[in-house]
């Protein structure tokens, strides 16, 4: 739990050419009403003038650290900057985003004020299109203890809870205790491109014993269209598989019959994606995949529960069929695929 003794924060910010927005970043930082920090900037390779402006803040403020390496991707330097951390506390920033004066100074005596583990805030989402929303959390200035954590944020986080998880997920709108992640291992997996802040948080949050979540928006998020956020995923399904299994090692007694009906329905989610998301002979590569990792982890074999669909799928498997297979998954997602058809022509004729 963080104290008064826990007096001291490191940022860590990972940089990949973001010469554009930087400085805004940086000053946002450096002009805390809380001073006790640790800035540290990963300069991820960049080639364009991120370096030279981090050199140079750091020559005028003796709190940031800077390091320069070759590109390994945002995951890879936030790890980079979480082995060189020294504070009682832990943050992290994107480079393109700001954050309120006030943010750290308030967040932090909230953790003291309640001897919380986590604490959470509201953030605005910025569009290029200049449009501007507020994202707060559901739980308004609540602090959640114990068995309350795993019942109302993870089951939310897993699928469980239809409620907004937006504040839940992001690395950027918390404060984290050090100690904690270091205690128990927990770092950012830097296989992903998409959902690598969601699995460390999930991580955090079974490790701890106390969250308080605040409704000020203290951090300004710049969502860019064409980021690794909003690029499609070929490894949606892989993915999917890993951090339901992660859900199982982390949560043992979960529910099984909730749990159960959301991992059978995994490859048919994947199959909605990928039918929603690529085109031709490439969408059907990726619903052909569905099928080789489903037969080379005997996937529904481990499952229990299972309706028609799921039955049906497991006899293609059985039968070694990877037609029959993608047929029954086009059949079984037809009527969602369709209604996304539907809704996007109507998007457009809007538009228009």
């Amino acid at each position: 739990m963080c104290t008064n003794n826990c007096d001291g924060l490191s940022v860590v910010i990972p940089i990949y050419n973001c010469e554009k927005y930087l400085k805004e970043c940086i000053e946002s930082i450096i002009n805390q009403k809380y001073g006790n920090l640790e800035i540290i900037c990963i300069d991820d390779g960049s080639t364009d003038s991120s370096a030279e402006i981090l050199d140079y803040y750091a020559s005028i403020d003796k709190r940031i650290i800077v390091v320069h390496k070759e590109n390994q991707g945002a995951a890879a330097a936030r790890n980079n900057g979480l082995d060189l951390v020294t504070m009682p506390l832990v943050t992290f920033v994107d480079a393109d985003d700001t954050i309120e004066p006030e943010m750290y100074d308030n967040m932090i005596k909230t953790m003291h004020a309640e001897k919380l583990d986590c604490v959470c805030c509201g953030f605005r989402r910025f569009y290029e299109s200049g449009k501007v929303v507020n994202v707060k959390s559901r739980f308004g200035d609540k602090v959640l203890r114990g068995t309350e954590i795993k019942e109302d944020i993870i089951k939310c986080l897993i699928g469980f809870s239809k409620e907004d998880s937006s504040c839940l997920c992001p690395l950027w709108n918390k404060i984290f205790i050090t100690d904690i992640i270091k205690r128990n291992r927990i770092r950012i997996n830097e296989k992903r491109t998409h959902g690598e802040d969601w699995l460390f948080c999930i991580e955090y949050y079974a490790a701890i014993e106390s969250i308080g979540f605040t409704e000020k928006i203290y951090y300004n998020y710049r969502y860019v269209q064409n980021s690794l956020v909003t690029k499609p995923r070929k490894e949606y399904f892989e993915w999917s598989v890993e951090a339901n299994t992660l859900f199982i090692e982390l949560f043992p007694d979960l529910d099984v019959t909730v749990f159960v009906k959301e991992r059978n329905n995994l490859p048919i989610n994947a199959a909605l994606y990928y039918r929603h998301t690529y085109k031709g002979e490439e969408r059907k590569q990726l619903l052909e995949k569905i099928f080789r990792i489903c037969l080379e982890t005997n996937y529904y074999e481990k499952q229990i529960c299972m309706d028609k669909r799921h039955i049906k799928l497991q006899r293609c498997l059985d039968e070694d069929n990877p037609r029959a297979f993608v047929r029954c998954l086009k059949k079984t997602t037809n009527k969602e695929y369709y209604v996304i058809l539907i809704k996007r022509v109507i998007k457009k004729l809007i538009r228009q």
